[in-house]
């Protein structure tokens, strides 16, 4: 029997991220959108005050596009629900067949009320997969089924504003007063999820300050993580490269001189005198810091010995540009002939792409290669990428898309889509 297909109401919260789990476990439904709450100018999710950014890698770690639902700042109620209506009609231009928009309310009857009402008046049925679950049950199984939260809001009338930031986990339950309810639900606190099973990955975050709000509310301000200066993955280790790769580096790219040099600029596998190699290397290394760029050298885990490079460079419309003021990457790759063919600049590429889509910063990722390169479009279409651009009969451009920007694509069919150009 098919899964009927849902949207799920999402604030990026564990009682959302709860609700998804519950309704996949379920075999009847098939979560096809999430539909968050934005304040435009802020650009965070609205009441949480989670960065955009964040929430857009969590959809993508979900796996399941993104349908926001735009706000003011102090948006009235009327302007709240004339939003919501308008994104539902989005939701139901680009998915149909939907017929339920699920919440993952607890046991508050007048919220659910309201809920009912919202919905209905646009043509929809609301769901309620958590509802009436014992809230101190449902708190530890959160935790003991894996999931990992911090929290984000306090309302510092009900919870001391130094809970906002803490790990959402067994020693905070302990530590909550006895009036407050687990999973918050009286508005006590409110999370992001940062890891757990409905995700593909985690994401990479780091918690900044804390900041009041309307003398009552504790925001912690969460911010994407640094780039890690190392990826492991089954085979290989990656890593910034060193100035002291370049004796080790010079007879590689003397041999593979054939091999790469129709592919590849000549400024980064052109083989060198060692002094001038190690001088290379090393602003490869300072760019790396400086998040301006990021090559990984690619090694071998059982023999350490160098493989190739996966590379990744932060971009906007108008080119590269710091991690910073990025929307946008191209993702580049190399390897030694001697150990093409083994699946090893895929392996190293999905552990990029997947620290890349952690970050939260990037809207599309997209590789270049030559059309003769049939290696490299093949490791393209192994990565799940899309070919989008081959008018000039030489170049190949494959994008990879958020979930964000595939749900505008398939709501709103006039969507003016940004492109970056990059090359291997």
């Amino acid at each position: 029997m098919p899964k009927l297909p849902v949207v799920l109401s999402w604030s990026g919260g564990k009682d959302s991220s709860l609700a998804l789990a519950a309704l996949r476990a379920s075999n009847e439904y098939d979560v096809v959108a999430l539909l968050t709450s934005i304040t435009s100018g802020y650009d965070r999710v609205s009441i949480h005050g989670v960065r955009r950014a964040l929430v857009e890698a969590q959809a993508a770690a979900v796996g399941v596009p993104l349908v926001e639902v735009t706000l003011e700042p102090l948006s009235s109620n009327e302007a709240y629900e004339a939003a919501f209506i308008a994104a539902l009609a989005r939701v139901r231009g680009a998915f149909p067949d939907v017929q339920h928009i699920a919440f993952g309310d607890l046991y508050l009857a007048d919220v659910r009320q309201y809920r009912e009402r919202l919905v209905r008046a646009a043509g929809f049925e609301p769901l309620f997969p958590l509802w009436n679950r014992d809230t101190t049950i449902l708190a530890r199984e959160f935790i003991t089924s894996g999931f990992q939260a911090v929290l984000v809001c306090v309302d510092t009338t009900q919870l001391p504003a130094s809970f906002a930031g803490r790990q959402f986990d067994a020693q905070l339950l302990a530590d909550l007063p006895a009036t407050v309810d687990p999973c918050g639900e009286g508005g006590e606190f409110h999370t992001f999820v940062h890891a757990g099973p409905i995700l593909q990955a985690p994401i990479s975050i780091r918690v900044g300050e804390t900041v009041l709000r309307d003398e009552r509310f504790a925001f912690a301000d969460l911010l994407p993580a640094p780039v890690p200066r190392e990826l492991r993955t089954e085979r290989l280790v990656l890593r910034s490269w060193q100035p002291g790769d370049a004796p080790e580096l010079v007879p590689i790219l003397e041999a593979n001189a054939e091999h790469l040099g129709p592919w590849t600029p000549a400024r980064a596998t052109r083989a060198a005198p060692i002094v001038e190699l190690e001088q290379r290397l090393s602003g490869f290394a300072e760019n790396f810091a400086a998040d301006r760029e990021w090559r990984f050298a690619m090694f071998s885990r059982d023999d350490e010995k160098i493989l190739g490079e996966i590379s990744l460079f932060p971009r906007d419309t108008t080119g590269r540009v710091p991690f910073t003021n990025a929307d946008r990457a191209e993702l580049g790759y190399w390897i030694r002939a001697d150990e093409a063919g083994r699946g090893m600049v895929a392996e190293g590429a999905r552990a990029v792409l997947d620290m890349a889509r952690a970050t939260g910063k990037f809207s599309r990722i997209e590789i270049h290669c030559d059309a003769r390169n049939t290696p490299s479009n093949a490791v393209a279409k192994r990565l799940g990428f899309v070919l989008t651009d081959n008018s000039s009969g030489d170049d190949c451009i494959y994008e990879s898309i958020t979930t964000r920007e595939r749900a505008d694509l398939r709501a709103i069919a006039s969507s003016s889509l940004s492109r970056l150009s990059s090359s291997v």
